[in-house]
């Protein structure tokens, strides 16, 4: 059987990743939304599931308060443990009223508490 999906629906969706709105995981669960409802659009779709890119100084006040109140994390994560950026991560993620993409706010707490 054919994929249901036109290429260039796929395109729009890679397009999406590539500048940054989606992470891998984010993209999969559009196209699974994309499979099914092939008429529709990707960026709508995104949309829909709440996977909107944060507005970058709505993104940068979240990272700020979650350094804020996180400080034994912070300090872990400048000794060398980065493994805590992923709870950093995290806390972001549940602070934003969106769902930014993670790899993009790692980035920005890696580029604040990281030389």
């Amino acid at each position: 059987d054919e994929c249901p999906v036109a290429p260039e629906k796929l395109r729009s969706l890679l397009v999406l990743m590539e500048n940054g709105t989606l992470a891998a995981n984010q993209a999969k669960e559009v196209f699974a939304v994309l499979f099914d409802s092939p008429e529709k659009d990707a960026a709508a779709i995104a949309d829909s599931l709440g996977f909107k890119p944060a507005e970058a100084g709505e993104l940068e006040g979240l990272v700020d308060q979650v350094i804020a109140t996180n400080p034994s994390e912070v300090e872990a994560v400048k000794g060398g443990n980065e493994k805590l950026l992923n709870f950093l991560t995290g806390q972001v993620m549940k602070a934003s009223s969106t769902k930014p993409n993670p790899k993009q706010v790692t980035e920005l707490l890696r580029a604040r508490l990281l030389p």
